[in-house]
């Protein structure tokens, strides 16, 4: 399946920001800020001439990834005995004018949203017994509590995978990410979650434009985005780039951050 004209817009909003967010920052000139997200409420992103707006407004997007519940852990490190709260943590961000989070997932642990290993979350004793879902939407609350964005990102299929693959499957990545559109597109509490990286890394053997169902990731991020977008209108669909075998253009990977 092609990618729909609402597909293409969605995606090119998306051209403006993804990169910032992998990779920290996003500004125009050395001079601009990275002002808070804004107020909440759903926002209403648009890109026009390589610029990103919210809500009519020229905005910059300044994040960090925080990893964790793509692992066997199943919950965001640093929550240990000991450790830090999500609290503790953005409160620090905000400091540094960070606005908004990528959050890399495991999409096993979204379908089965089992319990979280309490050793894991014992910094925050109100997550005991909470499940993979719940411990993600206190990390997602506390990010809204203070206004920063956040970017949900399959990370691989499964949390014990040593590595992700190369190649998407539709069929099983569609399930998971409908779940997250479902539990967070439509609620209020989840209006600062703007969007889903459809894959991390679609390096190696993933090609683009080829035609070939299997391998083709511009085939198959329109046939994700599309079913995503079904769920959230109003989300922002990230794609990354391939590595190799596009036509004539070989990169080292991270070149290719976005297509």
């Amino acid at each position: 399946m092609r990618a729909t004209g609402w597909w293409r817009k969605t995606a090119l909003a998306a051209l403006a920001t993804a990169l910032a967010l992998a990779s920290g920052a996003y500004a125009a000139d050395s001079n601009d800020t990275s002002p808070a997200a804004p107020t909440p409420t759903f926002l209403d992103f648009k890109s026009a001439k390589g610029a990103l707006y919210a809500d009519g407004k020229r905005f910059y997007i300044k994040g960090v990834n925080w990893f964790g519940f793509e692992t066997i852990e199943s919950v965001v490190q640093g929550l240990w005995p000991f450790g830090t709260t999500a609290g503790e943590a953005f409160d620090l961000l905000k400091n540094y004018d960070v606005n908004a989070l990528r959050l890399p997932l495991a999409l096993d642990s979204i379908l089965k949203d089992q319990e979280v290993d309490r050793d894991q979350t014992a910094g925050t004793p109100s997550l005991a017994g909470k499940s993979y879902l719940e411990v993600l939407d206190y990390v997602i609350g506390e990010a809204r509590a203070r206004n920063i964005l956040v970017l949900l990102v399959n990370h691989r299929m499964e949390a014990a995978e040593p590595d992700f693959p190369d190649v998407a499957e539709p069929k099983k990545i569609i399930p998971a990410l409908k779940v997250l559109a479902e539990r967070y597109c439509n609620n209020a509490a989840g209006w600062n979650v703007i969007g889903v990286d459809l894959k991390n890394e679609p390096k190696g053997t993933a090609t683009w434009g080829t035609g070939d169902a299997s391998t083709d990731w511009d085939l198959q991020a329109a046939e994700i985005g599309n079913a995503v977008l079904d769920k959230c209108k109003r989300w922002l669909i990230f794609v990354e780039g391939v590595q190799t075998n596009m036509a004539g253009v070989t990169v080292e990977w991270g070149q290719a951050a976005l297509t």
